[in-house]
């Protein structure tokens, strides 16, 4: 049979440093063989998952009053809304206008109100969530897919209307199968009550839909099978999976296998990271990243009673230190390529890496987040987050702010005035290539804080539409070089591609300065004219941001521009000075040649997604009056 790919995943496949994924770190299979795994399903204990049953009343009437209630009331208003599956017409349409918005929350409503209802059962135990449940359970078992629209291009023969034959396995039909497990674990006798054919089904369900196929098939572009490339996608499927294997598989001899493949798939997503431990897809898909390996090895760790832990992983490490590395203040982290500029981190996650791991700076960030809210996100961490939590100690933890950081391989530096303090200023800045995942193009981009507050950032992305991962990717202005804090070159941006990257790179820090040199010409296409682009990024500590861009050009056609993006209100100044004015009113001054450089502040029409994040967008243009094909151009942004 063959499969086609679709220019979505050829996008992914081109998001990814070519290496070979069949050999190198191997996390999971270097240490343990399938006999371990063997050795583990024989001992896995029936009440293997670290969350009481419903009939655990000690377990569920433990939980605080107030947190109780409220899931109950979540549960109450979760019993409002109808379950439904999307209709053949809304699947037409989300293909004729290229939104994916409206069914994928459609499906992100379905599983988070029956998650809803089946923690307030538990809670309960008076059996009136049952049928609301058995309703949600039920709806998503008669669903022609379980695969987010636009991932639909994963059937064969691509888009279309969803191939009842040929389940795609995603993000989406991994975390209904996850959630049918846990649901399946939790209820368990309560749902036989109601009706046998209710748990008889979900088995059903997920074996087809997702275990046999996962268990069968090479094709789904997520496993890294070969030469393919892989993302956040691997883990977070594999580690959906792995839970639903672990909970629905009964044949020990297929269980231990079909584990032990997943494992597999895991190791390619260690492959292929970067031994510095750095998320080129950024901060906020983090958590499905280096998160849900974490959950995967968890996973493994607590099914096998302990004797599975690949905790002490120096890479893996790396992986999960990244997310404290890419803070810039509180919720704000450096946010390239995809990432969100402001998010909240999964903060029982980060708590439990960090005592897995032994690194204390993740457990002090974890700390400094913790609200002592419950957690909407996937039900096994909501289920972490209320029989382990965190508790809040914001006078003796605190993120810790690095004062240098640097990750050679993922081409990602971040500098601060001082370490342990999110005051004056803070600088990152990035070297790499254009195919990294979730690509913009923006190799030598930096973003400027001063306070803890935006000076010149980088916007990020929009809300996904079915364009955003396609052959039109390029055409969406903020993926643009031209919309990042970047040069034009004789009127010509960055390309896209594995090709295009930065070279002779270099990279200082000490108690003064700290700095990222490397030449972006490479970045460039050829008919961009430019020899050389050695771009210099500096944090003089106290003082601000030196950048220095020198260069050498085949030709001089067409206008040559620095180009920043800012949030804030810009307004001229003396001659040579632009004045920003931070969201806390410190006032920075951008200072230009002025013999060299017209200066224009241009407005930014923005979405509401990026209006959320930054309220408004200015771009400021620098363009040069005449451009020398060889020159040195100097501009400063201080206090």
């Amino acid at each position: 049979m063959r499969y086609f790919v679709s220019n979505f995943l050829l996008l992914i496949l081109l998001f990814r440093l070519p290496l070979s994924v069949e050999a190198g770190h191997k996390v999971f299979t270097t240490k343990y063989t399938l006999e371990d795994v063997r050795k583990a399903v024989a001992i896995q204990k029936t009440d293997w998952l670290p969350f009481p049953r419903i009939n655990d009343r000690k377990g569920w009437n433990a939980l605080p009053d107030n947190v109780r209630k409220d899931l109950v009331k979540r549960g109450e208003k979760a019993m409002q809304t109808k379950p439904r599956n999307p209709l053949p017409s809304e699947f037409m349409e989300s293909f004729k206008k290229g939104d994916r918005s409206k069914l994928d929350k459609l499906l992100h409503r379905n599983l988070a109100t029956m998650n809803d209802l089946v923690l307030a059962e538990c809670v309960e135990n008076k059996g009136r969530f049952i049928p609301f449940i058995s309703d949600f359970i039920w709806t998503f078992s008669e669903a022609s897919t379980w695969s987010g629209v636009a991932h639909l291009t994963m059937q064969r023969g691509g888009r279309g209307l969803p191939l009842i034959d040929d389940p795609v396995v995603d993000l989406f039909a991994g975390r209904i199968a996850k959630s049918f497990a846990i649901t399946d674990y939790l209820l368990g006798d309560k749902l036989d009550g109601y009706s046998k054919e209710v748990r008889r089904r979900m088995r059903l369900e997920v074996k087809k839909r997702v275990l046999d196929p996962v268990a069968t098939r090479d094709t789904y572009w997520w496993m890294g099978k070969g030469e393919r490339f892989v993302n956040n996608w691997n883990p977070w499927v594999s580690s959906n999976v792995l839970i639903a294997t672990l909970v629905f598989e009964n044949d020990p001899k297929l269980k231990a296998e079909r584990v032990y493949r997943l494992m597999g798939f895991v190791d390619r997503f260690f492959n292929q990271y970067p031994e510095d431990g750095g998320c080129d897809e950024g901060p906020n898909y983090w958590g499905r990243a280096a998160g849900s390996a974490f959950d995967f090895s968890e996973w493994i760790r607590i099914f096998s009673q302990g004797k599975m832990d690949v905790n002490d992983d120096p890479l893996f490490g790396n992986m999960l230190a990244y997310i404290y590395k890419s803070q810039i203040s509180g919720k704000a982290f450096v946010n390239y390529a995809d990432a969100a500029p402001f998010f909240t981190p999964p903060v029982n996650l980060i708590a439990r890496a960090g005592e897995a791991s032994g690194d204390k700076n993740l457990t002090d960030f974890a700390t400094y987040f913790a609200k002592g809210r419950i957690s909407k996100s996937s039900i096994d961490r909501q289920l972490f987050g209320l029989f382990f939590p965190v508790k809040k100690d914001s006078e003796n933890s605190h993120p810790p702010y690095l004062k240098d950081v640097w990750l050679k391989e993922t081409g990602f530096m971040t500098a601060r005035d001082k370490a342990g303090s999110d005051k004056g200023f803070f600088l990152s800045a990035k070297a790499g290539h254009n195919a990294e995942s979730h690509n913009h193009n923006d190799v030598g981009n930096f973003v400027l804080y001063f306070n803890g507050k935006p000076v010149l950032v980088d916007v990020g992305s929009d809300t996904y539409t079915l364009n955003t991962f396609g052959p039109n990717r390029y055409k969406i202005w903020n993926m643009q070089s031209e919309y990042h804090n970047l040069p034009v070159i004789n009127g010509i941006g960055q390309k896209n591609g594995r090709e295009f990257k930065s070279s002779k790179i270099i990279y200082s820090a000490n108690s003064q300065n700290a700095l990222l040199s490397q030449d972006i010409a490479s970045a460039y296409p050829k008919n961009a004219g430019v020899k050389s682009w050695n771009r210099t990024i500096k944090l003089k500590r106290g003082k601000g941001l030196e950048l220095t861009d020198r260069f050498v050009l085949n030709k001089t056609e067409g206008k040559s521009a620095l180009h920043f993006m800012t949030p804030n209100e810009v307004r001229k100044g003396k001659k040579g000075k632009l004045i920003i004015v931070t969201e806390n009113g410190d006032e920075m001054t951008l200072t230009y040649n002025a013999s060299v450089f017209e200066a224009e502040v241009e407005s930014v029409s923005i979405s509401k997604k990026i209006k959320r994040n930054w309220g408004q967008m200015n771009r400021i243009v620098l363009t040069a009056k005449n451009t020398p094909k060889e020159g040195k151009w100097k501009v400063f942004v201080r206090n």
